[in-house]
């Protein structure tokens, strides 16, 4: 009977962090593609960014790193998001998503990329606490 409970909760966990990831990643990507001088705010403070062997930590940072990036248009292949349930974050729900997908830059042909990034719940919006972006 405790096993059912457990596997209840885990199922209802799963679901949630499906749910909040897709709605999460495609904010995500719309702010990096049309507004990027705001992504900053999906961001904790002190978040983590390693983008494409670039590592820069809190949320200014992250900004600046990005005025750096040439704009471009992403679409996601492939997204996939697993809740974090020992979470040492604070947060009622923590999930790690992996992304995968292709990117194209500017007079560029599309790119592979891959994205895997930890998102916590954060004053009731959900926010990457650590992020690692590759260009594959």
């Amino acid at each position: 009977m405790a096993s059912a409970g457990i596997d209840q909760t885990l199922r209802e966990k799963h679901s949630e962090a499906f749910k909040a990831s897709h709605t999460f990643i495609k904010d995500y990507y719309y702010h990096m593609d049309k507004l990027r001088h705001y992504i900053a705010r999906l961001y904790t403070d002190d978040a983590v960014l390693i983008w494409n062997g670039h590592g820069v930590k809190g949320k200014q940072k992250i900004q600046d790193l990005f005025r750096h990036v040439p704009f471009a248009e992403h679409k996601i292949l492939s997204l996939d998001a697993q809740p974090y349930m020992e979470s040492s974050f604070q947060s009622p729900l923590s999930f790690m998503v992996q992304i995968a997908g292709k990117v194209q830059y500017k007079g560029k042909p599309w790119t592979a990329f891959q994205q895997s990034c930890m998102i916590v719940a954060d004053c009731a919006k959900y926010k990457i606490v650590w992020d690692c972006y590759r260009l594959v």
